[in-house]
């Protein structure tokens, strides 16, 4: 029944197999048979026969292969003469007939097994759904690979739309089923834009992402898309199915409109150097702010430019906070108010439109406040406010501004798209100095903060100013003499402009004045590309465009194959090296996916093959891809194999290791950084001389030159350690030290400064305590010696005076810490010493100075010790007097002669080694009153009876 497909056209593939086999019998058609007969020494045509009996077999080709060819080894593994090659759409077999009829057997059996466990299927998917099949970082595609044991091959390729799916049956029904389901989902969804300030977005997304995962889960069928940072957009785009997109519309747009209530914001410039007093220590007064206003308070970074402090919330929560901090400022004393005249017929034009120009000067001059009398009052006092430095120079501008007023004294204004300010500036300024310095006039321009983006003021004499006009309104005439072109671009090159957000377009239209490129709707075909804006930029932006197209169609594919191991090292951090490498050379390179570790251990499913050639050959995961101009590509490739890192030795001195590395490292660290490299310092406990360094080998080049700088420069700071080191010693009596050392180590830090030296004092009642040392240079330590013996010369020809005064009035004449001693040394200009407990006589006051100043000083101490002593017993006096007296009516002092009371002596039993006799009446006396009553018991023991 397949025998016409043997016969073949014109029977010339029947005739091809008896060529290369020798005899074929083919029964009749008449007659019913499947059989045929072939004769010949070999054997070639059997399956390539049953080939034709289903087209597209070549898909199984792997599977049959196996890994490395392991699956068609082990089947032929015993049929040595067989020779079996796999071409295009078929399998060949050549050998021995019986051989060949057991090869072809085994592998028909085979091929059966495979298409009952394994099938293929394709489906045409819009190229532009297919980041969202993949999913993000491969999630979606993933997972379902895992789930179904499948193979998913989406084409990289923009213009291709067919996605290939293979594995088993089951598993790839179930994909067909998913992905098909996922493409009319997406053909179904819409889009909705909602506008939210950019400064909302972080709220909105919150930290980490945390936030916006909870409105995604929230509204899981949706897709919530934020503008880039470095857009300044405030397009938020929601796309999914209809309800749900309108669902999450509302909820991000009550949520925007709660957000707009509480973060009322106000901006208040507070000069740079209050910043540190509205903080407080520790943070204490801004906290204290924010917890009474329930606000929050943003202030710039330390070494940010701007004095602007933000503060945010409800509205009247931020004012009360505003007029907190503004009265921390107003307290400060550093803040200073100057008054000028001016003419108050300039205050307009010095004001500027808006205040525009004031506010210029404002800025300009760190912020300080300039405030012009009200109109009509018709007063020439102009008010400066602010830290002193800046409003000198407020000051000093604004009088240059006046006399210019005065001398020139004409203002215009000229309306401009805020859009056409960049062309009219031109880039670097170029454009609008060349009309400033035509004209002579000068041009201010709208900030972002004016309200009117769209008045130019000019300022300069009149005859400038309306040449300066003329000149900005024949540029701004020709921005707006707008026009539209038309050109073919192949639609294959159409993706390349809109990717990325249409980065392309975005340069060319800031290049060219502002001209807007329209490429035709995705899958229409179409080649016409039209161009509006200005007739001037238009052809030029045009040969732009030709200029690009020009440079795709020379785009060629460059292998550039450099170890695995290295790829992270080149990428640089996030990819900034090969992304700088692809700017200069205008080319995009494409790095292999990294192999993963539990790939490498993971055989292939259904026998698919390993990516690794035979040896010999090229790791495919060492070649990176790269696309552009041959020119631009081989140099790009140049410089990603130099930037492949080498690793180089250096001797470096052990002790020289430690000023290296830095503080906590930071000096290594810095020197890694600034010249890209690694460097490898070995353990302290090694050693070792040597410095091992890493990097692209320009990079560790410069690194080595700078260590060798560095080694250079270290050893003459040792050399300079050393002349530094020396140390000399002079005695000085202890009594001296407090006069060398000063008040509050003003003398001392005097002298070290002077001789940039350190001076060492022993510690008191030590063993050396006469003996003081000083460390610097040898000619520096000299010089200070001499110094502290000069001050010890100067101690000693003073005039001195010794002088006995009783030590317990000493405490009141020194006072609390020293204060009253301080007092009388300073109005006689004297030095008072006073006794240390270790002295021997307690009373003995050392005065020294000037012999008059000595003896009047003696003169007042003596004064004090007599009034404090006779204030002393005028106390002691009263206190007699002043004390309550006894029972008795005698004084204290009269009582406390026998304090021990009523004492018995000499009584019986004090005496020692004898018992007392009561009876004896000598010495147990009767009390008794005579007569004949019985005696009493006597008073010192009971009855006996």
């Amino acid at each position: 029944m397949y025998h016409p497909f043997i016969f073949g056209p014109f029977n010339e593939t029947l005739n091809q197999i008896i060529n290369e086999t020798g005899r074929v019998n083919i029964p009749p058609t008449s007659v019913m048979k499947d059989e045929l007969t072939i004769a010949g020494e070999k054997l070639s045509c059997l399956l390539r026969l049953k080939s034709w009996k289903s087209m597209k077999k070549d898909w199984l080709h792997k599977y049959i292969i196996g890994k490395k060819g392991a699956n068609i080894k082990h089947t032929t593994q015993d049929l040595f003469k067989v020779q079996v090659d796999f071409m295009d759409e078929s399998i060949k077999v050549e050998g021995p007939p019986e051989e060949v009829y057991e090869a072809c057997k085994r592998l028909k059996e085979m091929i059966d097994n495979l298409r009952k466990q394994v099938s293929y299927e394709e489906i045409k998917v819009n190229p532009a759904f297919h980041r969202h099949i993949i999913g993000k970082s491969g999630a979606n595609i993933n997972r379902l690979k895992e789930d179904t044991k499948t193979l998913i091959n989406i084409p990289t390729d923009s213009d291709s739309d067919v996605i290939r799916i293979e594995g088993p049956p089951e598993g790839v029904a179930k994909v067909k089923k998913e992905l098909l389901e996922m493409v009319h989902k997406m053909e179904n969804e819409i889009n909705k834009d909602l506008v939210i300030e950019q400064r909302f977005h972080r709220n909105i997304i919150g930290a980490k992402g945390e936030k916006i995962r909870e409105i995604r889960d929230k509204f899981n069928q949706v897709n919530i898309t934020f503008p880039e940072p470095g857009l300044k957009s405030d397009k938020v785009t929601i796309r999914g199915p209809k309800s749900d997109v309108d669902a999450c519309y509302k909820y991000l747009h009550r949520l925007n409109e709660e957000m707009k209530l509480t973060n009322f914001s106000v901006e208040v410039p507070i000069y740079k150097q209050n910043h540190k007093f509205i903080i407080g220590k520790g943070g204490a007064n801004i906290k204290k702010i924010r917890d009474e206003t329930n606000t929050r308070i943003d202030l710039p970074a330390e070494g940010a430019e701007s004095d602007v402090i933000v503060i945010r919330g409800r509205k009247e929560d931020v004012v009360a906070a505003k007029e907190k901090i503004l009265a921390i400022q107003e307290e400060l004393d550093n803040v200073i108010t100057q008054e000028i005249m001016i003419p108050a017929k300039l205050h307009n034009s010095i004001i500027g439109s808006k205040g525009r120009l004031i506010r210029a000067i404002t800025e300009e001059c760190g912020g300080v406040t300039i405030k012009f009398p009200t109109g009509g009052t018709g007063s020439d006092k102009v008010s400066i406010r602010g830290p002193k430095e800046d409003v000198l120079k407020a000051k000093k501008r604004l009088v240059e501004i006046s006399n210019e007023k005065q001398l020139v004294g004409f203002t215009a204004e000229i309306k401009a798209n805020p859009e056409q300010h960049k062309f009219l500036i031109g880039k670097n300024g170029v454009n609008i100095k060349k009309v400033r310095d035509k004209t002579g006039a000068r041009i201010v321009f709208p900030n972002e903060n004016d309200e009117d983006k769209n008045t130019i003021t000019i300022i300069g004499r009149k005859e400038e100013v309306e040449a300066a006009k003329t000149e900005l309104n024949s540029i701004i005439e020709q921005l707006q003499n707008t026009a539209e072109l038309t050109m073919d671009i192949d639609p294959k090159h159409h993706r390349y402009f809109v990717a990325r957000g249409a980065e392309v377009l975005k340069q060319i239209s800031n290049d060219y004045g502002g001209v807007t490129v329209s490429f035709p709707r995705n899958g229409s075909n179409s080649s016409k590309v039209v161009l509006k804006g200005a007739k001037d930029f238009l052809e030029g932006a045009k040969q732009r465009l030709l200029e690009i197209v020009e440079d795709l169609e020379a785009m060629v594919t460059f292998e550039c194959v450099i170890s695995q191991e290295h790829h992270r090292t080149v990428l640089g951090t996030r990819g900034s090296k090969v992304q700088n490498i692809q700017r200069q050379y205008n080319v995009t390179i494409k790095f292999p996916d990294r192999e993963r570790a539990e790939d490498s251990e993971k055989g292939a499913m259904n026998g698919d093959a390993h990516s690794d050639g035979p040896e010999g050959e090229t790791n495919q995961r060492d070649i990176i891809i790269i696309k552009g101009r041959q020119e631009n590509c081989e140099a790009a490739a140049k410089a990603l194999k130099d930037s492949v890192p080498v690793t180089e030795e250096m001797e470096v001195p052990y002790d020289l290791h430690r000023f290296i590395i830095g503080q906590k490292g930071k000096d290594v660290r810095s020197m890694m950084e600034t010249y890209d490299v690694n460097i490898i310092i070995p353990p302290q406990n090694e050693q070792s001389d040597v410095i091992t360094i890493k990097g692209p080998p320009e990079n560790v080049a410069k690194a080595k030159e700078a260590l060798k700088e560095r080694i250079e420069q270290l050893e003459l700071e040792k050399q300079d350690r050393l002349l530094r080191s020396f140390q000399l010693t002079v005695e000085v009596d202890p009594q001296y030290h407090p006069k060398i050392i000063g008040r509050n180590g003003a003398v001392i830090s005097k002298i070290r400064k002077d001789h940039t030296v350190q001076i060492n004092f022993p510690e008191r009642d030590s063993a050396n305590d006469r003996v003081i040392t000083i460390t610097g240079y040898e000619k520096d330590a000299e010089a200070a010696k001499e110094a502290i013996l000069k001050l010890v010369q100067e101690q000693e020809d003073m005039y001195k005076e010794e002088v006995s005064i009783d030590s317990r009035v000493h405490s009141r004449i020194i006072g609390s810490r020293g204060r009253n001693v301080v007092k009388i040394m300073d109005m006689f200009k004297v030095d008072i010493r006073f006794p240390r407990s270790s002295d021997p006589d307690p009373d003995l006051v050392v005065i020294q100075g000037a012999e008059d100043d000595v003896l009047d000083a003696k003169d007042h101490l003596l004064n004090l010790e007599e009034e404090y002593i006779q204030d002393s017993r005028e106390r002691d006096l009263m206190r007699q007097y002043t004390m309550p007296p006894s029972r008795n009516g005698t004084h204290e002092n009269e009582t406390n002669r026998n304090d021990k009371g009523f004492v018995v002596k000499g009584a019986p039993w004090d005496k020692k080694g004898a018992v007392p006799d009561t009876t004896n009446t000598q010495e147990f006396p009767s009390f008794g009153s005579g007569g004949d009553m019985p005696p009493k018991p006597v008073a010192w023991g009971p009855s006996r009876r």
